[in-house]
């Protein structure tokens, strides 16, 4: 997700087997063609990238440990079929050498990190989700998960969008996340993640801790009794300074807040 079914709900999962769609990027059409990478240009999409193991001229060239050091601490992201990869065209070798001096900027480079950092709390989000059994524990993850991802195209959209970039793939991938993010799909996503949101964030309830004992009741309106327990501190405040309780006064405060408890649930607990 976002898919076609994302119309349908936000929290669409295969509950029975436990699994959740993850949020997609889908190609769209960038003005004078369609954005395919970052790194390949329209005559290198079909580059060889399932090579699992370098070349032997690699380790020959000592190529190999400058790869073990670039992808060091990034595994999740699989790099090195890119480096296996060779570019086959003068076009394309310029086509990424562009993209690359435009990362040569601070501000985009740290746009990039920025933006790579919220899909990483995403992707945490989604794998803690597979592990979880409970439903509404998964789904409230998924919602973590979506607003995450909307919030970071959003941010990264904006941030790019006054950015000097020279490279036909940064021009290119700018012009695709700004007609993404405007459209139908995404928009409507966005919205439904907040009314979900929203309503969840207005589920009111009230608990009684005591003990180990935790009663879960209907929420109604309540004397706010901050005043009260802070009234009964002030005797030990001495200027910026607070004395440790001891042992009675702790029984006092004790006693305060659980009369106050009692007087809010008396008959307001079911």
């Amino acid at each position: 997700m976002p898919s076609q079914t994302a119309q349908s709900s936000i929290l669409h999962s295969d509950t029975q087997n436990n699994e959740l769609q993850a949020p997609v990027l889908r190609q769209r059409t960038a003005g004078s063609g369609v954005f395919l990478s970052i790194l390949f240009d329209d005559c290198d999409t079909g580059a060889e990238l399932d090579c699992k193991e370098p070349h032997e001229f690699f380790t020959d060239l000592n190529l190999d440990q400058i790869v073990e050091s670039i992808t060091a601490g990034r595994d999740e992201y699989n790099l090195k079929p890119f480096f296996y990869a060779p570019l086959k065209s003068i076009e394309a070798i310029q086509y990424r050498q562009n993209v690359l001096r435009d990362l040569e900027d601070p501000a985009l480079i740290e746009y990039i990190r920025s933006f790579a950092d919220e899909m990483r709390k995403m992707r945490a989000c989604l794998a803690l989700a597979e592990k979880l059994y409970y439903k509404y524990q998964k789904q409230a993850l998924f919602l973590n998960a979506v607003e995450i991802y909307c919030c970071g195209l959003m941010c990264l959209a904006h941030d790019l969008a006054p950015a000097a970039l020279g490279s036909r793939g940064f021009l290119c991938f700018r012009e695709f996340l700004t007609s993404y993010t405007e459209s139908a799909d995404f928009t409507a996503l966005v919205a439904e993640t907040k009314k979900l949101r929203d309503n969840l964030g207005g589920i009111r309830y009230s608990l009684l801790i005591e003990g180990k004992r935790i009663t879960v009741g209907k929420y109604y309106p309540a004397p706010d009794y901050s005043e009260e327990v802070l009234a009964t501190f002030e005797k030990f405040r001495q200027g910026k300074r607070t004395q440790v309780l001891g042992w009675k006064d702790r029984d006092a405060a004790q006693q305060i807040i659980r009369a106050s408890h009692e007087r809010y649930f008396e008959g307001n607990v079911s």
